[in-house]
């Protein structure tokens, strides 16, 4: 079967003079031809500068400007707009591999028994101010198909930070599950993701590395880290109602969520948590006790291997 479906390759950009060329660079040099390139001008007060950068690409590229209200806004915006079958996020200042879509694209045709409900994710690396490698994220997951949920735990546990331009998610996707939500401005991504995995996309997962992710100083993830625990909190009330409301569909999900509170230390989630159960005796606590004692002894290990390396191991 000839699979060649169009690719929208969607770029949100507020005051993104310095980087947005390059990364509309990036997205023409795609090997895969069948894209259709988005910048959205999420209200940049640059004096134009970003404006201009992306006019002159002309017909090469689909330019819009809106009023600013954040990048979710201007995902959405962008989602609302293009006309493919599959989304690909690419921040102003971030980076595709030439092949990127291509290889993501045959990932989904040797899985199409897997289609419509399958989402693509690989490998990526982080780069400096000038593009320059800094390191390879630690890939922890097999090349394999994950279902949704599977997946979903399997990351909670690894305690590893997806990123979003490492996925393809076909547009029904956000029809089903929800688009980003405009009132977060930093785990926002991570919403979605979670709600694309929790109603059991599958996951095609494949460790080629095809992005490069840009740190900065200026970029919102140094700017505001703040907002993190304030936000994991917030969210925790809507994801914690959907486990607990569903709790036979979800207690593997909910068991595997609680770990990861364990390890990140949030207290106030872990209180909402332990409340719950207490208030619902016929859910067993145990799961979760195991669940911390592992984390327990976990840190234990990593504690004894720090003080070896630092007493025994000096050269």
């Amino acid at each position: 079967m000839n699979f060649n479906p169009l690719v929208s390759i969607i770029i949100p950009v507020y005051n993104g003079s310095n980087y947005l060329s390059e990364a509309i660079d990036s997205a023409l040099k795609q090997t895969y031809k069948n894209i259709e390139i988005l910048v959205i001008n999420d209200g940049s007060n640059d004096n134009g500068l970003t404006e201009q950068i992306a006019l002159s690409y002309g017909q090469k590229i689909k330019y819009f400007y809106k009023e600013n209200g954040g990048v979710s806004s201007a995902l959405n915006f962008g989602i609302e707009k293009m006309q493919g079958e599959y989304f690909s996020w690419l921040s102003h200042d971030d980076l595709y591999f030439e092949n990127k879509i291509e290889k993501q694209v045959e990932l989904l045709a040797k899985n199409q028994n897997h289609l419509p409900n399958a989402v693509v994710y690989n490998q990526s690396i982080l780069v400096n101010a000038k593009g320059q490698k800094l390191k390879s994220r630690k890939w922890k997951y097999k090349s394999k198909v994950y279902n949704g949920k599977e997946f979903y735990r399997l990351n909670l546990k690894k305690a590893y930070a997806l990123c979003g331009l490492s996925f393809l998610v076909p547009k029904k996707a956000f029809l089903e599950c929800g688009n980003f939500n405009q009132k977060f401005k930093y785990i926002q991504d991570i919403m979605v993701w979670n709600s694309i995995l929790l109603k059991d996309y599958a996951v095609i997962v494949d460790k080629e590395i095809l992005v490069k992710n840009r740190v900065h100083g200026a970029q919102v993830s140094v700017t505001k880290k703040d907002l993190w625990l304030t936000e994991t909190i917030e969210y925790s009330t809507m994801l914690l109602s959907l486990f607990f409301n569903n709790y036979e569909q979800y207690k593997k999900e909910l068991s595997a969520y609680y770990y990861w509170v364990c390890f990140k230390n949030i207290k106030q989630i872990k209180t909402k948590i332990k409340s719950f159960l207490k208030q619902n005796k016929q859910y067993s606590f145990g799961t979760f006790i195991k669940e911390k004692s592992a984390i327990a002894k976990g840190k234990m290990f990593a504690l004894i291997r720090f003080l070896y390396v630092k007493l025994y191991k000096r050269r």
